[in-house]
């Protein structure tokens, strides 16, 4: 195969290795705890072209958000780890960048409490785990 050839044909594969990094995310977080749930949520792709044609590079767009503060980081390289293996596995080169701190998420139990209804209303009574002494949900891999 020329180095032409080769060129041409890493262009499809700019799309697969970004697909490819969608189903990774999912192994990440079997890699956590349970108990302190972690969220990898890529809410845009952006390629450049036009709708029919792959570009020179595929961007997702999406954010790390962590139960523990003390997560963050681990979970960050692991995501760089993904990327940029995945990437190479199809012949493409990837870059990760971070770029706003997102802070660990808390929600507050007077906040949960005035989403309970909804909740129960939703998923049922019997499968909303509500500790009225703590004033939590029990724990949960989400």
């Amino acid at each position: 195969m020329s180095d032409t050839l080769q060129a041409e044909a890493a262009d499809p594969l700019r799309a697969e290795a970004a697909g490819a990094v969608l189903t990774g995310i999912g192994r990440l977080y079997r890699q956590r705890s349970a108990f302190d749930p972690v969220a990898v949520s890529i809410g845009h792709l952006e390629d450049v072209g036009r709708f029919n044609i792959i570009g020179e590079k595929v961007t997702l767009w999406g954010t790390v958000r962590c139960a523990v503060e003390a997560d963050m980081a681990e979970v960050e390289k692991r995501l760089v780890t993904l990327a940029e293996h995945t990437a190479q596995a199809y012949n493409c080169t990837a870059q990760v960048d971070y770029l706003q701190p997102v802070p660990a998420s808390h929600s507050k139990p007077e906040w949960v409490a005035a989403a309970l209804p909804t909740f129960r209303r939703v998923v049922g009574t019997d499968r909303v785990a509500w500790d009225h002494l703590t004033g939590t949900l029990e724990p949960t891999a989400g």
